[in-house]
């Protein structure tokens, strides 16, 4: 029994470690703080094929939204985004930064999960390396001046985002 949790506890550790130097190799430091460094320079193109770069959402409030096909929390937290979306795009920008999904895919999982917003792909992970995204969902909070003011992970409801909103970029939305 012994031998088992100390087996258990050996691989775990092996599997830890495995991690931290996959991250460390790769560029991703999970605890790397991004806030308050601007967003890298992008340029991708949308899944409905328009060009969106970091530049041409300066002077937004914009909400980055990192999702994957295979991220089983991603597809319950796209239709509330989409919902939100869609309810104050007026106030807040967003943009899916879908993760190394081939385009019918990403497509696909647009239409099942009502997202309404752009989403581009990011599938050499240029743009989540440059921000230390390491799981997904994540969702980044940029300030009009292009600067990261905060990140989360997994948001369960439209008063939470709201929420969110309101403490990272200061906007009360109605």
């Amino acid at each position: 029994m012994k031998r088992n949790a100390f087996l258990r506890l050996t691989q775990g550790a092996l599997a830890g470690f495995t991690v931290l130097a996959l991250a460390n190799a790769t560029g991703f430091s999970a605890g790397a703080p991004v806030e308050g460094k601007p967003v890298p320079t992008f340029s991708m193109k949308t899944t409905a094929g328009k060009t969106v770069s970091n530049s041409s959402l300066k002077g937004k409030v914009v909400l980055l939204d990192f999702w994957a096909t295979w991220c089983g929390p991603c597809k319950a937290e796209l239709p509330l985004m989409g919902e939100f979306y869609r309810a104050h795009s007026d106030q807040v920008r967003f943009l899916g930064i879908d993760l190394a999904d081939d385009r019918q895919a990403a497509l696909a999982m647009a239409a099942q999960t009502k997202m309404t917003f752009p989403s581009v792909q990011d599938p050499n992970s240029e743009v989540r390396a440059g921000l230390r995204v390491v799981g997904v969902p994540t969702t980044l909070f940029v300030r009009p001046d292009g600067s990261i003011a905060g990140r989360t992970s997994v948001v369960s409801s439209k008063e939470e985002l709201a929420s969110l909103i309101d403490k990272y970029l200061q906007v009360k939305v109605s």
